[in-house]
């Protein structure tokens, strides 16, 4: 019996009328995977092209896939699929091929072939159409990369909707999303931008104040970038080579923008998704600009600048004081929303976030050295070291439980500060996660190791602290920026308690 021959719809002539289809073409973008929160699926974006579409290779067709695991095509911009048993379907107006009942997928790279089946057909036409898809996609790949990414920078504030465009930004912060498949961005470079900026997940408790949104856009990073972007600082200065701009209709903006709590702009145009690809054609992503790149020392001082204008406007929309021209010791991961007051704090409901302008009167402990803690996972003791301990540690980061004696301990720091402003005192807990934060992400290890970078650190603590003296000496304390989170503990529900997060020395 002969075997089955497929016939292959061309990307220009796929329509809704065709119900379904099979289709044979090129990658020119991909969305890796993500998991869906609500049924556990992994999701992914592919746009693809073929010679159908001429010389407007702006267009192409995306194909929303849905499967378990990693049942999903793994791809690069290029490679070549073949994919069988699509159902065409539009959604606000755009024609999309989504993942029916036997749907199944073939890729091509350059040196392998894999399939979503282990004993799939690969017949002579299918190699012969390889062949043809490849010279074709030799002999236009350079266009495609003038497409998407041109030699100038674009400031956010020129950006238009469904386009590719460089830029160098300043990190306002980082938000992990979907169990770190993906991560949130929020940047900005000085300009006020002219659209709302739309994201798709992502419920952000503490958002930023309306006036500083009118500078910043958010960018949603997948795939392989987004460890590589998580560890970034608010602060930092990035090179984005390859953002991709995308209009969102209204009707997509309806469905989550209540849940998500997204509000537009002041005088906004619309609303744009800004997207980072994983591997987006020749393009290299990101790269952190170094300190004494003349770029991020300029941009820096703008964004600087910039703050301390809208930190005044945000206090006069919010009928605050006006805050001192006096630079902060501290970096927050939200630094233009409005700060609040320790009385304002209290009697606010739990849990809740605050930033707050402070002067911190004590740190307990008050040896850095004393603050370096061990936690077990297996016994939950929190483990205090004595000199002994803290010379192991000083070459090992993680070490045998001294209690249980079964399991390894987790070497972090813990500590509390005293806070104060016109309105009263706080206690506030510094552990682990924020507390590495706190220090920079400085090991312990390496904090103990290392005198040079301990004094630094010595030195940092001693400018923001009282250091023990008496409330007299109040008016002579630095103000510090911090955030804080209240939370009931399950010990005793009934009092409030506060953590740091977020929260940097500088």
């Amino acid at each position: 019996m002969p075997k089955k021959l497929y016939e292959y719809t061309n990307v220009a002539d796929l329509n809704v009328s065709l119900q379904s289809a099979n289709i044979f073409g090129i990658v020119k973008y991909f969305r890796p995977p993500v998991v869906v929160e609500k049924t556990g699926d992994y999701n992914a974006q592919y746009t693809i092209i073929d010679p159908s579409v001429g010389n407007n290779l702006q267009s192409g067709v995306r194909c929303n896939l849905f499967g378990k695991g990693n049942t999903l095509p793994d791809v690069q911009v290029g490679d070549i699929v073949r994919f069988h048993r699509l159902k065409v379907d539009q959604f606000n107006g755009r024609l999309q091929l989504k993942t029916t009942i036997g749907f199944s997928w073939l890729v091509f790279n350059e040196s392998t072939t894999h399939s979503s089946h282990p004993k799939v057909t690969i017949s002579k036409e299918d190699y012969a159409k390889v062949k043809e898809l490849r010279n074709w996609y030799e002999s236009i790949k350079h266009k495609l990369v003038e497409v998407v990414s041109l030699t100038s920078e674009t400031k956010l504030c020129n950006i238009k909707p469904e386009s590719f465009f460089k830029c160098v930004v300043y990190v306002i912060r980082v938000v992990p999303l979907v169990s770190n498949t993906c991560c949130l961005l929020t940047v900005t470079d000085g300009s006020k931008v002219c659209y709302s900026s739309f994201r798709r997940r992502g419920l952000i408790e503490l958002e930023l104040s309306p006036i500083f949104k009118q500078y910043c856009f958010d960018i949603c990073v997948f795939g392989e970038l987004v460890n590589e972007v998580l560890p970034l600082t608010p602060g930092s200065i990035v090179n984005l080579d390859c953002v991709h701009a995308k209009n969102v209709p209204p009707s997509i903006v309806d469905t989550v923008q209540k849940e998500l709590n997204l509000i537009p702009i002041a005088a906004s145009h619309g609303w744009i998704e800004l997207t980072l690809p994983s591997n987006p054609h020749s393009c290299n992503g990101f790269k952190v600009l170094s300190k004494d790149d003349e770029r991020a020392n300029k941009l820096t001082k703008e964004i600087h600048d910039l703050r301390a204008i809208l930190d005044i406007k945000i206090s006069k929309a919010n009928e605050e004081r006006a805050r001192p021209l006096q630079e902060s010791l501290t970096i927050t991961d939200f630094p233009l929303n409005p700060f609040k007051t320790l009385e304002e704090v209290k009697s606010s409901n739990v849990p809740n976030k605050f930033r707050l302008r402070v002067k911190i009167i004590a740190v307990k402990p008050s040896k850095i050295q004393e603050c370096i803690v061990g936690i077990c996972g297996t016994c939950d003791q929190l483990v205090q070291f004595n000199d002994t301990f803290l010379k192991e540690i000083a070459f090992n980061d993680t070490m045998q439980c001294i209690n249980c004696k079964n399991d390894l301990m987790n070497i972090t720091y813990a500590f509390e500060i005293l806070v104060l402003d016109s309105t009263g005192l706080l206690q506030v807990n510094v552990f682990d996660k924020e507390a590495h934060r706190f220090f920079n992400n400085v090991k312990p290890s390496l904090l103990l190791r290392d005198e040079n970078i301990r004094l630094n650190y010595e030195n940092k603590l001693k400018r923001i602290c009282n250091e023990g003296k008496s409330l007299d000496y109040e008016e002579e304390l630095p103000w510090v920026e911090i955030c804080v989170c209240s939370f009931h503990s399950i010990s005793q529900p009934n009092h409030p308690r506060y953590s740091l997060f977020g929260t940097s020395l500088i």
